[in-house]
């Protein structure tokens, strides 16, 4: 029986909830549960484990009060515990049993009179005190009455005798919520402290997990301002104090979010059906219960409940699914991901769901060499994927894991995965995967150029400069190539090389005109050829004019503006066009403009 203590310095931080959380997923996993709740003076564990019960919780007539004033009070026995112990109905056939010891009822008169005359220092401070015994003599009867696989305490905050009881008699873990404020913190570092304390002279080890709660959910682009705060809250709990007994070395610190759902309806997020990408306090509850639950304590369970899933998988495919997506949701282990994966698959789901899954089964299994992991990223990894919030931020690694476990086999896999990286800005890892792809593939005039322009795409400049010398020799009259080299001369605003392109007797200027005008244009304004400017600016703008294309005469305009020549631009387009058509491609170019007029100061827009 593994005992758990839920603790808080102060309240507010969500400590019963989690509890209930973690009795219920334990419970989903056919594993049985003793919940007791020694939070007396605020008790609610009780109200917790109504929150998602089909049928209601049995009346509560007694608890841990009536049972300790039984004992010392009353002279009362403690053989048996079960008149203070209700059950907590199942939600599905197969979980394991939840047992609750309340702190008794708490809407009678009785329950807190009796509360009031327990003497806490008599019970533990006295000589032959009998308090330590007591409780320790509890946890025998519930391991032998209740048979329970784990035993879950919720703590009452602060530091008092019966919180002592449940941090440091009773536990082999301690779950501690902080709140980041300086008081809680130095409270809880406190209590931390005298835990420690008591295992070392007990010679009990008592594994403590902190977990800052209730943090707002921030913009992906701004995690790191978490993970720092979760290292600075981890090192101040762990300042050295100069005694050994006293001194924390505790693991990284885990985050729960808070959910504004919350506050207007409390509910479990263990079988309530929604996503770890739906629910963040959901995944944090899941990470959370992977530090305090070993795994062999999942695993035997996993088969059963996924034949429980499957059973009804050709008449009710639609209920096997919710129920596959419920089960990797509150069981993320690599077989029910894998079953999941397995039937979105047989059921054509979308190409996002499909990756997402896939991803999930990755990143618990790490089984990048797995062939279905293969084949589904070279099915279903392409640049339609769907909107950005169904992309998984964690995507690209896996696409990345899977190709290179697979020895680059697909130059196209590549490309995509290329594209993927600049997408969510890893220009380095982008540049890498380039290289990669060019030395493991049958390389083609196509393929090189695809790749160059990737690396051009990425700033990968000096990489990019490196594949042009390789392959000028043998590319240089492909007209895509000269395009691409030609981008990577005006990126790198090389005049010189500018300069040496345009005298190639082998360049054609005319179709990297055709295909990259704003390139063509910007190069010759690198070698200085003012007169060959104005003749390229001149033909686009006419061709521009005849197609009466208007996004080509706006980018007309811009490289009118880049090379100082936009007067000319101008007049010619109100001469050319109704005066009402030509104010409004004046107004549209003179804003696409806008901003590009230092000509040493332009990125390339297009």
């Amino acid at each position: 029986m593994q005992t758990i203590t839920f603790y808080a310095y102060k309240g507010g931080t969500g400590r019963t909830l989690a509890l209930a959380n973690a009795a219920t997923y334990l419970a989903r996993l056919g594993q049985n549960v003793f919940a007791l709740d020694l939070d007396l003076e605020a008790p609610g564990l009780h109200h917790k484990f109504r929150l998602h019960a089909q049928r209601p919780l049995p009346d509560i007539t007694a608890g841990i009060v009536d049972c300790i004033y039984a004992f010392f009070k009353q002279n009362a026995s403690l053989e048996k515990i079960a008149p203070y112990v209700v059950q907590v109905p199942s939600e599905q056939e197969g979980d394991g049993r939840i047992f609750l010891m309340p702190a008794g009822n708490v809407l009678t008169a009785s329950y807190w009179r009796r509360l009031a005359e327990l003497d806490w220092h008599e019970l533990f401070y006295k000589d032959e005190a009998e308090g330590i015994p007591f409780f320790l003599e509890l946890k025998e009867r519930i391991r032998e009455e209740f048979k329970p696989d784990y035993l879950l305490i919720d703590a009452r905050t602060g530091v008092t005798e019966i919180g002592g009881v449940a941090t440091t008699l009773l536990p082999d873990k301690v779950v501690c919520l902080l709140l980041n404020n300086q008081e809680n913190l130095e409270g809880a570092r406190e209590v931390l402290r005298a835990i420690q304390r008591a295992s070392k002279q007990r010679q009990k080890r008592i594994d403590v997990i902190p977990v800052l709660a209730r943090l707002p959910v921030l913009p992906p682009g701004e995690m790191e301002r978490e993970s720092k705060l979760a290292r600075q809250v981890r090192k101040f709990l762990c300042e050295d104090t100069g005694d050994p007994e006293t001194r924390l070395d505790l693991p990284a610190v885990l985050v729960l979010h808070a959910e504004d759902a919350l506050a207007l309806e409390e509910s479990l997020r263990i079988g309530s059906r929604k996503t770890v990408d739906e629910s963040p306090l959901l995944r944090d509850y899941l990470r959370l219960f992977a530090q305090i639950i070993p795994r062999e304590g999942v695993e035997p369970h996993l088969d059963r409940l996924i034949a429980a899933a499957m059973k009804d998988m050709l008449e009710k495919p639609d209920r096997v699914q919710a129920d596959l997506e419920a089960l990797a949701t509150y069981c993320p282990h690599p077989a029910s991901y894998l079953a999941l994966l397995k039937f979105y698959r047989l059921r054509k789901a979308p190409a996002w769901k499909v990756l997402q899954t896939a991803v999930r089964y990755w990143e618990l299994s790490r089984r990048s060499d797995d062939p279905l992991l293969r084949d589904i990223v070279w099915e279903h990894f392409k640049p339609e994927l769907g909107r950005r919030e169904e992309r998984s931020p964690s995507l690209a690694d896996f696409v990345q894991a899977v190709w290179e476990s697979s020895g680059h086999g697909s130059a196209e896999v590549g490309l995509r995965l290329v594209d993927e990286l600049l997408r969510v800005r890893r220009t380095d890892r982008a540049g890498e995967v380039v290289r990669k792809i060019l030395e493991s593939a049958r390389t083609n005039p196509a393929l090189v150029v695809d790749c160059l322009n990737r690396l051009i795409d990425a700033e990968q400049l000096e990489p990019a400069r490196l594949l042009v010398e390789q392959w000028s020799p043998t590319l240089a009259d492909d007209p895509d190539f000269q395009c691409a080299w030609a981008s990577l001369i005006v990126r790198q605003r090389d005049a010189a090389a500018a300069q040496k392109l345009l005298e190639r007797k082998d360049f054609r200027p005319a179709s990297v005109l055709a295909k990259r005008p704003h390139v063509y244009v910007r190069l010759l304004m690198l070698a200085g050829r003012r007169g060959e400017v104005d003749a390229a600016l001149q033909n686009l703008l006419d061709q521009s004019l005849a197609s009466g294309d208007e996004e080509r005469i706006v980018e007309a305009g811009r490289l009118y503006d880049e090379a100082g020549r936009y007067e000319a631009f101008a007049q010619r387009i109100k001469t050319s066009l109704p005066s009402s058509r030509a104010e409004r491609m004046l107004a549209m170019a003179s804003a696409s403009g806008r901003g590009w007029r230092a000509y040493w100061h332009w990125q390339d827009p297009f």
